[in-house]
């Protein structure tokens, strides 16, 4: 419900902490009820994709959706396969020393993500013009019609 009442970049942010306290908790578990506690802890952590997505498809003309989603998809897949990779690599090297090295590893990941989900959106409010506007900006021009700064006034060409 709380999701509901706020915009994309708090849900993304939101989610961002969700992942980041799931890897602390998780990495610092000593006993069961720690490790049943992180997954409920971590349930939004699956919340940044989506409103990344809705994000950038906002910031996104209509004729470019196809080819943004198709590049954000690929950057997922190889995000996917690079981090298991890395992560198996640190398990596997780190398992004897402390077992839950690895996810301090995602720990620090998953708050980069946070730290930069948190920036672009302070970024965002400084300077927020969405592409219809530019769009319809463009249309304008396009058709002779075009405000003036000065007075306010809306003119044609057409007149």
């Amino acid at each position: 419900m709380v999701v509901m009442c706020m915009k994309d970049e708090g849900v993304a942010i939101l989610g961002s902490a969700s992942a980041v306290f799931y890897c602390l908790i998780t990495a610092l578990a000593r006993n069961d009820v720690m490790m049943y506690t992180a997954p409920i802890v971590g349930f939004g952590a699956i919340l940044p994709f989506p409103m990344i997505r809705a994000i950038m498809s906002r910031m996104t003309s209509k004729h470019k959706q196809g080819s943004l989603f198709g590049g954000l998809s690929a950057v997922e897949i190889l995000g996917n396969l690079a981090g298991n990779a890395l992560f198996n690599t640190v398990y596997s090297h780190t398992v004897d020393l402390y077992k839950g090295a690895v996810y301090f590893v995602m720990f620090a990941c998953a708050l980069i993500s946070l730290v930069m989900l948190s920036v672009t959106a302070f970024m965002s409010k400084r300077t927020t013009v969405s592409v219809y506007e530019l769009e319809i900006k463009q249309d304008e021009k396009k058709n002779g019609i075009y405000t003036s700064s000065e007075s306010g006034s809306t003119q044609s060409s057409y007149m």
